[in-house]
């Protein structure tokens, strides 16, 4: 299982999260890659991941770092659209703990932090868009 994958499992299998995405299982959660934007959604989670480079401290080159930025869409025409997204953004925060899970690559996420945030409204889509960025260092076996 990838990063990114994994996240999305952690999240859509969340029922606070199926909740707030006014779901009743895992496999209706709108939560998928940045590239599967549903507009027919009000409210759904995408997940863009980012690799970086080798760490610099890591001579063997098997410790490498990246971003995780999860954004969180909420449609404004629905009711208290500001609220649902900060209510859904801080159940995100408060289990997106994933130090220490291995993924099915062999490798070890070391370290996650949260390094950023956003808040955008699209007047033209009639969308709010909160944005967590995260920054971690996986390790291969």
């Amino acid at each position: 299982m990838t990063i990114t994958e994994e996240i999305i499992k952690i999240l859509s299998e969340d029922s606070q999260i199926q909740s707030l995405l006014g779901v009743t299982s895992p496999d209706d959660c709108p939560i998928s890659t940045v590239y599967n934007y549903d507009e027919a959604e009000d409210k759904q989670i995408n997940v863009s991941l980012e690799l970086g480079e080798t760490v610099p401290f890591d001579q063997s080159a098997k410790t490498h770092d990246g971003k995780i930025t999860i954004y969180i869409l909420v449609k404004d025409t629905i009711n208290n659209p500001i609220e649902t997204a900060n209510n859904i953004a801080q159940r995100v925060l408060d289990i997106l703990d994933i130090k220490g899970t291995t993924l099915s690559t062999s490798s070890t996420i070391y370290w996650i932090q949260k390094t950023g945030s956003g808040f955008l409204h699209y007047d033209d889509l009639h969308l709010y868009e909160y944005s967590i960025t995260f920054r971690f260092v996986f390790t291969e076996s």
